[in-house]
């Protein structure tokens, strides 16, 4: 029987944080078995930097490009031009996923925005 491939769906490497440790994070990620990490991107920049993370660990790491619902305030309708930029870095796989408060009105305008430049 062959092993399980496990994925992390979560990671959030681009912060900070991992600065320190982040090449042993991933080498202990990868020893207790996980095959791939995906490298979530809730800012602008944040997205750079997971797809930066990417080039870094090509076939280990994928990243999304996005705006976390809690960051909705700071995301503004020309910021769409640049997020599509990112995306199109990442092989096309743009990725938000959408966790909304609906008295939120911050997030309400990024998800219009988002669904605007889809159609």
């Amino acid at each position: 029987m062959q092993p399980i491939a496990l994925i992390d769906i979560g990671i959030n490497l681009a912060h900070d944080s991992y600065d320190r440790d982040r090449a042993e994070v991933i080498a202990r990620a990868r020893a207790a078995g996980i095959v791939g990490m995906i490298v979530t991107g809730s800012t602008l920049a944040d997205s750079a930097r997971a797809i930066a993370l990417c080039a870094r660990w090509p076939g280990i790491l994928r990243a999304t490009a996005g705006v976390h619902p809690h960051h909705a305030s700071g995301f503004h309708a020309p910021d769409c031009a640049r997020l599509a930029e990112l995306y199109a870095m990442e092989g096309g796989q743009l990725l938000y996923t959408v966790k909304l408060r609906l008295e939120d009105s911050d997030q309400e305008v990024v998800v219009r925005t988002f669904y605007s430049r889809a159609e």
